[in-house]
């Protein structure tokens, strides 16, 4: 994970702009929360007026938000692809640095797989999380001021929630990323098996042990499939 946060580094802007309007989110959404609270205070003491007003006021609030979740979704997409065009560019170029021995010992599909498979994995199993992360900031920094109104009582409860809330999936996340590592060179090494099949297949002709082929290829789908539902 750390070696994907330097290239939010090469992309300032775009990621600069997701943080921004997840703060606008966050914000909007606490908001639309107080309101609420507002709107049924008021219904409560049977307060027809100030319960229209507010729930006036709640339905710009919730236009706005949506608008600017809508532009966050879009902004988050545009910024993984420039993310994963990045993390591309490096590795064609350490391909491109490569001796030609070193670089056939291995199979251009393997290459391929880094450049296709590895790169779908770590866009949504690393730059997506990693963005998401800020919500789990902004979220509970903005319930911490809002409830500050109410009493301060409820900050240690907001304090607790919140750390359950980042460090518990954290521990599921580290799980799952060691689980995607190892599908993804599953992955890798059934299209080399692949690969290499559909190449040495006139030689499995000539000998007539054609079923090799199935095996091999069998073999290997089988090995991903562990890895896939451990």
């Amino acid at each position: 994970m750390k070696y994907l946060l330097r290239y939010l580094k090469k992309e300032p802007l775009k990621v600069g702009v997701v943080i921004i309007l997840t703060i606008i989110t966050s914000a909007l959404r606490v908001t639309h929360a107080l309101i609420n609270v507002n709107i049924l205070n008021s219904l409560i003491k049977l307060q027809m007026y100030n319960f229209f007003n507010w729930v006036m006021i709640d339905i710009g609030v919730f236009a706005i938000l949506s608008i600017f979740l809508i532009l966050l979704q879009i902004q988050t997409a545009k910024t993984i692809e420039f993310l994963c065009l990045d993390l591309r560019k490096d590795i064609v170029r350490q391909i491109a640095n490569k001796p030609i021995m070193k670089y056939q010992e291995k199979d251009t599909g393997v290459y391929a797989s880094w450049l296709t498979n590895d790169i779908n994995t770590i866009e949504n199993n690393g730059f997506y999380n990693i963005l998401q992360s800020i919500q789990i900031i902004t979220d509970p920094l903005f319930s911490i001021i809002a409830l500050l109104q109410f009493s301060w009582t409820f900050i240690p409860l907001i304090l607790l929630v919140s750390f359950l809330t980042v460090f518990l999936p954290q521990i599921v996340h580290d799980r799952l990323a060691s689980a995607s590592l190892s599908t993804t060179q599953a992955n890798e090494n059934l299209l080399s098996t692949i690969n290499d099949g559909l190449r040495g297949f006139a030689t499995y002709s000539i000998f007539g042990i054609e079923r090799q082929l199935e095996n091999r290829i069998a073999g290997a789908t089988m090995t991903l499939i562990g890895k896939k539902v451990r």
